[in-house]
């Protein structure tokens, strides 16, 4: 096992590390739920093709983003819709991790294999940088605070809560995670109402935050 100084990237030959496949950034375009002093809005994002599992994807955004699983299209690329607690217009960017195939190493530099053939690490690619855990009850809200100074995304299952508000009538919750400098919320919003009887239900949210910083 090999540590770098920042106790940030580890190489670990029990662990296939993922790369940083593709990136982009995305636009809010169509209110998907009405809400009062801002909108739930959505957009299809496409990660393209070339993975060789489903991705990893990580999400940086001033706005809580919550981002439905990963699809993939007949051509074999992936694709997935991302909900933003904000109106038409917010933006946000992602970053799409991805194994390595043996035939994807680079030329130079550092290239760890494990005893299986996988590709462990490789320095010609953006190694994902993992800095901390993200978990709570599905319930409330939480928020973590990391060093300034760098830049950090998000990539977590979105969980969700049922409420009852009333004999037939409740509300669904997504969770959404947003960054702001080395502060980053998780925390829910509603994204639906239930017409008729409604049972409480809490969905737990885990989760990584990654280090971007230069990628």
């Amino acid at each position: 096992m090999a540590q770098d100084g920042s106790s940030m990237l580890q190489i670990d030959g029990s662990y296939q590390n993922l790369h940083q496949r593709s990136k982009g950034s995305a636009s809010a375009t169509t209110i998907y739920f009405p809400l009062a002093g801002a909108n739930v809005s959505y957009v299809a994002v496409q990660f393209g093709g070339g993975f060789n599992r489903r991705p990893l994807v990580a999400v940086r955004s001033g706005s809580l983003v919550a981002m439905g699983n990963p699809q993939q299209n007949p051509d074999g690329s992936w694709w997935a819709y991302f909900y933003v607690r904000a109106d038409v217009g917010a933006t946000f960017d992602w970053y799409a991790y991805d194994t390595l195939a043996p035939a994807e190493r680079g030329t130079y530099g550092l290239q760890v294999m494990n005893a299986a053939g996988e590709v462990v690490f490789d320095s010609t690619w953006r190694a994902m940088r993992v800095v901390g855990i993200v978990s709570n009850d599905g319930i409330s809200g939480v928020t973590y605070s990391l060093p300034a100074g760098r830049t950090y995304a998000v990539a977590m299952n979105p969980g969700g809560r049922a409420i009852p508000t009333g004999p037939s009538a409740g509300v669904v919750q997504s969770f959404g995670a947003s960054v702001s400098s080395g502060t980053i919320s998780v925390s829910p919003f509603q994204v639906a109402t239930i017409a008729g009887a409604a049972s409480a239900a809490n969905g737990p949210v885990s989760g990584i935050i990654l280090d971007v910083t230069n990628y």
